[in-house]
């Protein structure tokens, strides 16, 4: 997938940019990462588009999205119980990082990164999507180590298996 291939550049360029921020202060370095990161990941999204000519869009957080097959019915909503089946993935070609075939949860999950929840929000039952989350979306600084590290942007397949809607008298 070319797309990996572009945004394993962006890591690099990111790696240079950092460099570059050794005599600045704690939080003049945060900023100019983020920027650099944000900036690299929209280049390499859009040479991905043109390249693969993919339909890339965005959520109004930040996390960019390719809809592979449409759902049925309402988008998820708040209180709604769901499954799901996805494939988590490093951007940067490490490989699969984790996997479920049927995940049940009432969305959205407090313990869930802001960039997947985020992503959840535009699907449907029966709705397979991409997600591409920015690190700040996602693990962020400190990662999670030792299987995500510092910065990693994250690919998420996903297919919506089950949607059933919120109802006030099952609480």
């Amino acid at each position: 997938m070319k797309i990996r291939t572009i945004i394993v550049s962006l890591i690099t360029l990111t790696a240079i940019a950092l460099t570059s921020c050794l005599e600045t202060t704690e939080e003049e370095q945060k900023q100019a990462r983020t920027k650099v990161l944000e900036q690299a990941e929209r280049e390499a999204l859009l040479t991905a588009m043109i390249d693969d000519d993919l339909d890339v869009d965005t959520t109004a957080l930040g996390v960019y999205y390719v809809i592979r097959e449409e759902g049925e019915g309402p988008v998820i909503a708040p209180g709604d119980t769901i499954t799901i089946a996805y494939n988590g993935y490093h951007i940067n070609g490490g490989g699969m990082f984790d996997s479920s075939q049927s995940w049940e949860f009432v969305y959205p999950l407090e313990n869930l990164i802001e960039g997947f929840n985020d992503g959840l929000s535009i699907m449907k039952k029966n709705m397979i999507a991409e997600f591409i989350i920015p690190s700040h979306l996602a693990y962020g600084i400190y990662g999670s180590p030792p299987v995500i590290d510092s910065y990693e942007t994250l690919l998420f397949a996903i297919k919506v298996i089950e949607v059933k809607p919120f109802s006030p008298a099952s609480e």
